[in-house]
């Protein structure tokens, strides 16, 4: 019964290994938002907003700001506890589950990063909607997570 424990425990670490990989390349955008808020300004600078456009959307990222802060926050603990625990030689359990906590951590903030961008979606017309798409699309999303169509708009 060792070899399954052995397998489980690889696993574990291999799963580990990549969640903390991809926090470490999410990381170093700093206060909350991140490469993404950068991205989205700089894409929407390519817009043309209209005045009014452009005030509704400056207090649409002001308000989500401090939610992608906590985010942030949520999993650099995460990912700070997940290290602890492997240096540690924590239970496969403890690891398994920091892991879990990192994941959930990280889906809540997409969701929450989506969220904000379908709101600032709602206030473009569909052909800045386009090209804000394309321009997020082209800046570096890091991996094709999402869907080859892009992002749709309801």
């Amino acid at each position: 019964m060792k070899r399954p424990s052995r397998i489980l425990m690889l696993m574990v670490a291999a799963t580990a290994a990549t969640s903390l990989a991809a926090l470490a390349n999410d990381d170093s955008g700093g206060a909350g938002s991140g490469h993404h808020g950068y991205r989205m300004q700089k894409c929407l600078s390519l817009v043309e907003l209209s005045p009014d456009q452009q005030s509704a959307i400056d207090a649409i990222l002001a308000s989500g700001k401090p939610t992608m802060q906590a985010d942030f926050q949520a999993l650099k603990a995460d990912h700070q506890k997940l290290k602890s625990d492997m240096d540690n030689g924590a239970d496969k359990s403890v690891i398994g589950q920091d892991t879990i906590t990192l994941n959930n951590d990280k889906a809540k903030m997409k969701a929450d990063g989506k969220a904000i961008q379908d709101q600032v979606m709602a206030k473009l017309r569909p052909d800045q909607q386009s090209k804000l798409s394309g321009c997020l699309e082209s800046s570096g999303r890091h991996s094709s997570r999402q869907s080859p169509s892009g992002s749709t708009t309801s």
